[in-house]
């Protein structure tokens, strides 16, 4: 009996040791499936979605919310859930809520203790006197884990019961922080990339309003005058009108071409059909022959090779300063100067006109958005925007782009 009780021993120790070792197998299959069902999404709803359910399945307990933390208000947003949802709420209900971490003392102790917060009986529990906490409300036990990733809060995964009080066992509670923390890594990643693609759709935004103003609004500035001094001039010079109407139809297939590339963010058609100096030259040139107006245009220094963003910064920078020009300034003379050096290249517009308060409010129709564009453009190609002018004294624009030694 000795001898028999001996292999006995050894037997179930033998098999206490294989259990474990299945154990710890199946707990790694079920956090390696939640990381990649997790990491296979940049969509934060998906991950979120994948991370209940994941979460849910590797404890075996069906009821699992998740909410984001926000550090402005230190509330816990919910986001999604699976399984019955605290208060008796449809999912709906549950998005729309929100659970104010100092309101809730089992969110508030996840929150400022940062590790898991189990709840054998809700009605017994001092955290749940007066009253259980909403975030974990008509619920018999709890278990919160927080999702911490680079040491920030990201949120608080809760899991429930409600049928019965439920002993959480700690491998249970060891495998939902092994998850909380693959799940907060995917939702960092998904957060960043929703943060990259609002500020890229934002500056692609910025980059089209810019655009249209600088060549679909000037264009068709130019089209609305041809066609009124058509008007004017129909009933007695026929040959004048048709000048007129042939300048706005020339301008309408210009401002055309220029929204497609606009669009498709090419070199503008004066660049590609002239040099940077060539071009500003050729604007210059279209001001002084519409008018009284006289206009020069200079360029000192060796011309070398810009970026693709500096030139078009540096025409359309002149092509709105000459339109302010034509439409606002009364000017008898405008200059605009060109200066290529070693380490910058140089833009100037001034003109003799009426000027402006460069301090007074923008517009309420929207005036201004010319001169927040031009500023905008030469920040995004490396340099710098500046305006001088006051009534009575003429406008002058700078723009200064900073360039590499080889011009780029």
């Amino acid at each position: 009996l000795s001898t028999l009780a001996d292999h006995s021993i050894s037997a179930i120790e033998n098999a206490r040791l294989y259990q474990a070792e299945h154990d710890r197998e199946l707990e790694a299959f079920k956090i390696l499936d939640v990381t990649r069902a997790v990491s296979s999404s940049l969509v934060l709803e998906d991950v979120l979605a994948e991370a209940a359910t994941g979460i849910a399945n590797a404890v075996d307990i069906p009821n699992c919310a998740l909410f984001l933390y926000n550090l402005a208000d230190n509330d816990m947003v919910p986001r999604h859930a699976v399984g019955q949802i605290p208060g008796e709420l449809s999912l709906e209900e549950f998005r729309e809520r929100g659970f104010a971490v100092a309101g809730d003392a089992f969110l508030r102790e996840i929150a400022e203790k940062r590790r898991p917060i189990s709840i054998f009986n809700t009605a017994q529990d001092d955290r749940c006197r007066p009253a259980v906490p909403p975030s974990i409300a008509g619920s018999k036990s709890a278990l919160g884990v927080p999702l911490i990733a680079r040491d920030e809060l990201l949120g608080t995964a809760v899991i429930t019961t409600y049928k019965r009080c439920y002993d959480f066992r700690q491998p249970q509670v060891t495998l939902a922080m092994s998850l909380a923390h693959s799940i907060a890594l995917a939702i960092e990643n998904a957060l960043l990339h929703e943060r990259t693609r609002a500020v890229t759709v934002a500056e692609e935004r910025n980059r089209l309003a810019r655009e249209i103003h600088d060549t679909l609004a000037q264009g068709f500035t130019g089209i609305i005058l041809q066609l009124e001094g058509a008007d004017e001039v129909l009933p007695n010079e026929r040959s004048t009108a048709h000048e007129h109407i042939d300048k706005a139809l020339a301008l309408a297939r210009e401002s055309l071409q220029e929204a497609r590339r606009s669009v498709w963010n090419l070199l503008p058609g004066p660049l590609e059909r002239d040099t940077l100096d060539g071009a500003l030259y050729q604007e210059v040139k279209n001001l002084g022959s519409e008018g009284d107006m006289e206009a020069s245009f200079s360029c000192t220094g060796e011309p070398y090779r810009l970026s693709v963003e500096a030139q078009t910064c540096l025409l359309r920078v002149t092509q709105e300063a000459l339109a302010n020009v034509r439409k606002h300034a009364e000017a008898k003379h405008v200059e605009v100067s060109l200066a290529f050096e070693p380490s910058r290249v140089s833009l100037s517009v001034r003109d003799d006109g009426r000027g402006f308060d460069t301090g007074a409010p923008v517009r309420a129709d929207g005036g201004g958005f010319g001169l927040i564009g031009m500023h905008e453009r030469c920040q995004l190609a490396n340099g710098v925007f500046s305006l001088e002018s006051a009534p009575g004294q003429g406008t002058v624009v700078h723009a200064f782009l900073w360039v590499r030694a080889n011009g780029h």
